[in-house]
């Protein structure tokens, strides 16, 4: 028998370096990655680092999203991270069932 599906309010925070030449530019370069999430940009921000042309980008996304349990969510965000070369900081979830 399937698990029943509810509804969980995410938040998650997102980071990762980027070389380029400005901070839009690593923006840019941010915006691409938060639709693989599924989930609606909160904020982003972009701070070049010691080295030249190097910026630690830090997105903070949100939003609904269904599945079986919390543990089963952050899996999911973490297995999508992963794939794309990003570190998560946080994620948190609510059910709103």
């Amino acid at each position: 028998m399937a698990k029943k599906l509810k509804n969980f309010q995410v938040s998650c925070d997102i980071n990762f370096l980027y070389n380029g030449i400005t901070s839009q530019e690593a923006i840019e370069r941010g915006l691409r990655y938060t639709s693989k999430f599924k989930l609606d940009l909160s904020s982003i921000s972009a701070y070049e680092e010691n080295k030249m042309n190097e910026y630690d980008v830090n997105m903070h996304l949100e939003g609904i999203i269904k599945g079986p349990s919390k543990s089963e969510i952050a899996k999911k965000l973490i297995t999508i991270s992963k794939k794309l070369n990003l570190n998560i900081s946080s994620i948190n979830a609510y059910n709103i069932d």
